[in-house]
Formats: structure tokens, sequence, C-alpha cells
């Protein structure tokens, strides 16, 4: 659903258990800026790996009509090379987030963490929150109050 408007995704940019990078908001299918994830600093590289390519996660379709918002939250490595690898799902509201957004892992190419100039395999965590822009003053849908009851901690 390339040009959907009112689908917007926030991004949220952790390496392993370290945070501190601020969301980036995202359209669904859209290319992700260069540099809009980055890891954060360690003693295993000197310098933290960076998001080179690649495309937002595309909004679940069947979520997208039904009013379902949530989060996925991924953990994968990112290669010498630069590719992505090892992409495993921690958590998703619903299934589909959390594939969605591995399919999307699957393509973004990196620059490397380096260590004394060499190229090092690093692993990076990032959350991703899917949300449907339906204008200034629109009520919540019940569904958005159960997520919003849910990220409050409160069930």
């Amino acid at each position: 659903m390339p040009g959907r408007k009112g689908i917007t995704l926030a991004l949220c940019a952790a390496l392993a258990a370290c945070s501190g990078a601020a969301p980036v908001a995202q359209r669904a299918n859209r290319p992700m800026a260069a540099g809009s994830i980055v890891g954060a600093q360690s003693p295993l590289w000197d310098t933290p790996a960076s998001l080179v390519s690649g495309d937002a996660p595309v909004y679940p379709i069947n979520e997208f009509l039904t009013g379902g918002e949530g989060h996925a939250e991924v953990e994968f490595t990112v290669t010498r090379e630069g590719a992505t690898r090892d992409i495993t799902v921690l958590s998703a509201r619903r299934p589909a987030f959390g594939r969605h957004l591995a399919a999307a892992v699957r393509g973004w190419r990196f620059e490397p963490a380096r260590m004394d100039g060499l190229a090092v395999p690093s692993t990076l965590r990032i959350e991703f929150d899917f949300s449907i822009d339906r204008g200034y003053n629109a009520p919540p849908s019940p569904r958005d109050r159960e997520y919003q009851r849910e990220r409050a901690g409160g069930r």
C-alpha cells in the first residue's frame, strides 16, 4: 500500500538492552532514511552499526482494515557485510505485526559496526509501533483503547 495516507509507523532503535534512540516517524512501505537506526555505544566496537537502506514494514492489511494497532519487537544480527540474519520476533501485539517487521528487517542493509577499523558482527533490537492516523478529533476505536490500556500496564 505505498503512498496510502493515514498510516504512521514509529520506530525506536536500540542495541541489545541499550536504548536512547529517538523515535523516527515512518510511512508504511517507504524507504527509511540512512542513519535512522544506529546501534548504541559498546566496548565491543568503536563505531556502532548504522542503517544504510531499507523499507519500513508494510502495515498488515487485516489489521489496517479492522483498525488494529500495536507493536512488534525483533532482535537480529548485522553481519560483517552489513546484511541482517538470525531475526527473532521477541514480542508482538498481534502475530502479523511481528511477521511484517521481520520481513522488513530481512531487506535492510547496514554499515557494520567497526572495531579498530575492521567490520564486526553486532546484535540490534528494535521496537516498531504500528498506528493508524485517523485525524485530529477522531475517537479511539475499542481496539485502540485496549492497546492503550496494555501499553499503560493496565489490563
